[in-house]
């Protein structure tokens, strides 16, 4: 379960491999309120068919327009549970129309918030009658307001080993402990919290990814303009609709935390999280007895447990291959 954190780190090497090709970096960064107009509004992630009336937190699409002088890409994250190809597709060729970056330049993705407005439809949701016409329009309005912040910039990386807030929900059933499947035959080997009883089960269905990797995008003269986090833990849970759930707080926590100062003369901070894996992980360690930190953490707690981890790894730095310690 590594390869979205594996291709964040890719990006990031590309983004600086030289001092010449930092001296050509460009980057922008912009987020915008996608939180439905009309209610109420259907919501997807759950068994059943559920709807919101009011907002809990925003919900935003936060993008990333970079340029290195000879190609041109957007990244958007949307506080969203998952997204449909069409609607996908539909947004990038308006964006496309509106900016300088082709169709397949760009990059948009889902944090998988349980508590965000349903464009598709999942489980036992339909998709919102009125939402994704919304959609489509700000995702392409927050690829062109990406591009219009651009600005020279430099780039540097992290990784942090965050295993204590993520871990595998999914465990193997011991054989004589084979659980019915919803048509009543005894075919489930392996289900979500089955570990919660250790005398049902064998162990863990498989690896987790601990990795909460960071790439930063500075002004050169060090003014921040985004962070994109990656991290794989599968939603908080718990929260009232609408919310972006832990997602959007680690991403307003990031500004709270690095952009505070902040003046109104450059284009505002942006953090970004992007989801790195899905059905398996989530933030209970079944391995150790109940009760544990994590599992007593508020979504506030969580977050800031991230946070700290985000803002005191060490970085590698903006202007060489050299490490340098973060602010």
């Amino acid at each position: 379960m590594r390869p979205i954190s594996t291709t964040l780190w890719f990006c990031a090497l590309l983004l600086v491999p030289t001092s010449d090709a930092l001296a050509e970096l460009r980057a922008g960064a912009a987020v915008v309120d996608v939180t439905p107009t009309q209610f109420p509004v259907l919501v997807n992630g759950g068994m059943t068919s559920r709807s919101a009336d009011k907002v809990t937190t925003p919900i935003n699409a936060r993008a990333i327009v970079l340029d290195d002088g000879q190609e041109r890409l957007g990244i958007v994250v949307v506080d969203s549970c998952m997204m449909p190809r069409p609607l996908l597709d539909e947004a990038k060729a308006l964006a496309a129309g509106r900016t300088k970056i082709r169709a397949d330049r760009m990059l948009i993705s889902a944090s998988h918030s349980h508590t965000a407005p349903a464009c598709m439809g999942a489980l036992g949701t339909d998709a919102d009658p009125n939402y994704p016409t919304l959609l489509r329009e700000k995702l392409a309005e927050a690829l062109a307001a990406a591009e219009a912040n651009l600005e020279p910039a430099r780039a540097g990386w992290a990784v942090g080993n965050a295993a204590e807030f993520t871990a595998l929900r999914r465990w193997i059933r011991r054989p004589d402990r084979i659980a019915d499947d919803p048509f009543g035959n005894p075919t489930v080997r392996a289900n979500m919290h089955a570990g919660r009883n250790w005398d049902d089960v064998t162990g863990e269905s498989g690896p987790e990814d601990p990795d909460l990797s960071l790439i930063s995008l500075q002004a050169k003269d060090g003014r921040p303009i985004a962070v994109l986090a990656n991290f794989s833990m599968h939603y908080f849970g718990g929260q009232q609709a609408l919310s972006a759930d832990y997602f959007g707080l680690f991403c307003e926590g990031l500004k709270s935390r690095i952009a505070a100062g902040q003046d109104d003369k450059h284009p505002p901070f942006v953090g970004i999280m992007s989801h790195g894996c899905s059905g398996d992980i989530w933030r209970r360690d079944y391995t150790k007895p109940a009760g544990s930190r994590r599992e007593s953490d508020t979504v506030e707690s969580y977050t800031d447990g991230l946070l700290d981890m985000a803002t005191g790894i060490t970085w590698y730095s903006f202007e060489t291959q050299n490490k340098c310690e973060s602010t």
